[in-house]
């Protein structure tokens, strides 16, 4: 077993293999330069070399993926299911007070607004949560503690939209995507993409 006292190995296995290559062995201690000969061996097996050919090989697709993606606009399905979750949470709060159950409606009508526009930030945790809130209220109409309601019908299919490929995509890389207040602020870049 090796001795490590300074911690270079995963120092070095940190490294880039620029900043890497950039150490001079001649002016390690011996304890760095037998790290240093270790990492140098361990860089040159066909392992690490296969595992560092994947990773830029996904890198790459990734690059392609942006450059194929980016600018693209926010579906509408999307925008649609965001500002339909704000507008009903306006709308309840403003109902919420003819009703026994204020605490309860302003509550939901909160976290339906910051659900709202949360997803239309691209925010993957909102979709997440309603899509708990759709299979929660599901549970509930099934189980007979709660009758049908506007809420049911409006977050099942709105779970469905937030299911598709499009949405998932949307999701997973947000920073793809513009709005349109962005497209209308660059104009020529826009221009510059088509």
């Amino acid at each position: 077993m090796t001795c490590d006292p300074e911690g270079l190995k995963p120092r070095y296995a940190a490294m880039s293999a620029t900043e890497f290559n950039a150490i001079r062995r001649s002016d390690l201690t011996e304890q760095g330069a037998a790290a240093y000969d270790r990492e140098l061996a361990r860089r040159q097996s066909p392992e690490w070399l296969a595992e560092e050919a994947r990773q830029l090989k996904v890198f790459e697709e990734r690059e392609e993926l942006d450059r194929q993606w980016r600018g693209r606009r926010r579906p509408v399905s999307i925008t649609i299911v965001g500002w339909l979750l704000i507008v009903l949470s306006v709308v309840g709060a403003i109902f919420a007070y003819q009703l026994s159950q204020v605490a309860v409606l302003l509550l939901g009508g909160l976290l339906q607004l910051i659900i709202g526009i949360a997803i239309l930030k691209g925010r993957n945790w909102a979709r997440i949560l309603l899509l708990l809130l759709a299979a929660t209220a599901v549970l509930l109409v099934i189980t007979g503690r709660t009758a049908p309601s506007l809420g049911l019908i409006v977050l099942v299919p709105c779970a469905v939209v937030l299911l598709r490929r499009d949405a998932s995509r949307y999701f997973r890389f947000p920073e793809w995507y513009r709005t349109r207040s962005q497209a209308a602020s660059n104009p020529e870049k826009e221009e510059a993409q088509r």
